[in-house]
């Protein structure tokens, strides 16, 4: 593709990396999981000879975070986190680490985990509040207790470093440990997993099984091909397109045969295979386990700062440490970058893609940064399509996540004013552009009983309308004119607009939106009536690191960089200038596991 220049600099992404509190990283090493450092000064003396089990709250991410802390005679002797509603994966390091550092030191006032701030805050107040319940001075408990951090400089020799522990870097990884490859990860944030951990985990693929027997038996790779080229507003590159679709069957097979991926039986739409796991642990957890099989060694909170050139060819990184020291590594076949996108980097955002002026969420989480652009871009790098940011029409209003729209196959779109505003099968792209257009930016999900007869049943994100009700993702009511209540929208509009929806159901055609599946779908006209509140947020780097169809970086001459690789969403191809929903996650794994193949 043609050489851009975006005028993008080292400092403006270090700098976005510092708004993100990810400069330093400070969330101190989390290879010591064991208790470690001197116990805090009430753990010698407590001053309550209190015993018992207590329940304490906090309010995290998702809702109420509750534990249950054991005292001995004033100690703490156990801390069990409770059932909790934070996004698995994501938060998993620290419900599991900081109790253990907690007990370990007498103390709840221990480091918050990067990446999982506000579970960890929750953890820390809902300790307090047990505390606070047995009748105890939470102040004997409050001994500050920073997390050991890594001083000592080190340099590392091996084949190959892998750059990014999410989906492409543990895709990457792993190929090159099953080939026999000597291969170590290093990933800046304290736990593997990435973007994808928080993905809403829909991985395209042409498949010959289970399209067998439905709508979709006659589908073709080259139709994958051109789908995703067309998406993409045919500015994607058509090789490497090429090589998505055609290793997408064959990925997908590695993924379930020597990975452990479980996908679902039925595939989701023409193209979607969902794991059975939530959000990205279906894919993040199996890896992990292969991970420790393969004794893959992980340098976790290890931020690159430069990629080593010998010549014109890559033989390793610099990268700092969450303790401030440097570790040097030495990769004598090459280096994979696989650092994800930019999409925390909100003010980059909006300076690549001024279309983004007024959004202020993003569904990334904290260490989408985007440094790795700048220095890949300072070894030669050629940047494609950075000037395309993704966004999602639908984002909670209040936290960003994906993972709570409740949109099935029959619903409507409305705004504020409960009328419908556009087509519901546009591209994201232009969905976005539609709701930008809207009040406050926010429209609202409508639809009934028959998408959800039960509690149990199960969303296009993996959850069930139970679980997205109780946490208030959801809204029902058993009219309509009660649900418009609720959203605190126009009621007589949106009655209005179901009656006008309902009649272009019957007349199939959709002579307002001209929505095509119109005489395929489903009235909306029995209660309980269903919705969910959505809004737009940042999503995905359309763009990045240029490569070929083997991942290998181009420069700005079209010309191969010897020894460096680039996978996921910090390189550009596959995704043009829009990103067809689920070709992100089969990015991931197809062009990492390619670059997993180098020799």
């Amino acid at each position: 593709m043609e050489n851009q220049s975006y005028g993008i600099t080292r400092k403006s992404f270090l700098k976005g990396a510092a708004l993100a509190g990810l400069s330093a990283l400070a969330g101190g090493s989390l290879s010591a999981c064991a208790p470690h450092g001197k116990e805090a000064s009430a753990a010698s003396a407590p001053t309550s000879t209190v015993s018992g089990s207590f329940v304490g709250v906090g309010s995290g991410m998702g809702g109420d975070v509750r534990v249950e802390v054991a005292l001995d005679q004033g100690r703490i002797v156990g801390i069990r986190p409770l059932r909790n509603n934070e996004t698995p994966g994501l938060t998993d390091l620290s419900i599991r680490l900081m109790p253990q550092e907690m007990i370990a030191n007498q103390s709840y006032e221990v480091d918050v985990v990067t990446g999982a701030t506000m579970t960890s805050m929750a953890l820390k107040s809902a300790v307090k509040d047990a505390l606070e319940t047995a009748g105890v001075d939470p102040s004997d408990y409050k001994a500050k207790v920073e997390r050991p951090k890594d001083t000592k400089d080190e340099t590392i020799e091996t084949e190959f470093v892998v750059v990014g522990g999410g989906g492409a870097g543990l895709s990457a990884a792993v190929t090159l440990a099953q080939n026999g490859r000597k291969v170590i990860v290093v990933e800046k944030m304290p736990r593997l997993g990435g973007n994808t951990l928080v993905c809403g985990a829909l991985m395209n693929s042409y498949d010959p099984i289970r399209t067998r027997g439905t709508e979709y038996a006659e589908s073709t790779v080259e139709d994958f091909i051109d789908w995703t080229w067309t998406g993409g507003n045919e500015a994607g590159k058509r090789d490497v397109i090429q090589t998505f679709a055609e290793q997408s069957w064959p990925t997908t097979q590695w993924l379930v045969d020597d990975i452990g991926v479980v996908f679902y039986k039925d595939l989701q739409g023409q193209w979607g295979h969902m794991p059975e796991l939530p959000n990205g642990t279906g894919f993040v957890y199996p890896f992990e386990k292969k991970v420790e099989e393969l004794g893959i060694p992980c340098h976790l909170n290890t931020a690159l700062q430069e990629v080593v050139m010998e010549g014109d060819r890559a033989v390793g990184i610099v990268a700092q440490k969450d303790g401030g020291a440097t570790l040097t590594v030495k990769a004598s076949k090459g280096v994979v970058l696989a650092t994800g996108g930019l999409g925390y980097n909100l003010d980059l955002v909006k300076e690549l893609d001024p279309r983004y002026e007024r959004v202020n969420l993003s569904t990334n989480p904290v260490n989408a940064t985007g440094e790795c652009f700048a220095i890949a871009e300072a070894v030669g790098a050629n940047l494609v399509n950075m000037d395309s940011i993704q966004a999602v029409h639908f984002a909670d209003p209040a936290t960003g996540q994906v993972d709570w729209d409740i949109e099935s196959a029959n619903s409507i779109f409305v705004n504020k004013e409960g009328k419908r505003f556009m087509n519901e099968e546009m591209p994201r792209d232009d969905s976005v552009a539609g709701l930008s257009q809207q009040p406050d930016q926010l429209m609202f999900t409508i639809s009934d009983s028959k998408d959800w007869p039960t509690m149990d049943t199960v969303t296009g994100f993996g959850v069930t309308i139970g679980e997205c009700l109780e946490r208030g993702k959801a809204f029902r009511a058993d009219t309509l004119e009660e649900l418009a209540s609720i959203l605190e929208i126009d009621g007589s509009n949106l009655v209005a607009t179901v009656d006008e929806y309902n009649q272009m159901i019957e007349e199939g055609e959709d002579v307002a939106f001209q929505l095509k599946t119109i005489d395929h779908r489903s009235k909306i006209e029995t209660g309980p009536f269903y919705a969910s509140k959505l809004t737009i947020a940042i999503h995905y780097t359309n763009g990045g690191i240029e490569i070929d169809p083997q991942a290998r970086v181009l420069n700005g001459s079209g010309e191969v960089i010897p020894g460096l690789y680039a996978a996921g969403e910090c390189s550009g191809g596959v995704m043009g200038t829009n990103r067809m929903g689920g070709n992100s996650v089969a990015d991931v794994m197809i062009f990492g596991r390619i670059a997993g193949m180098a020799e």
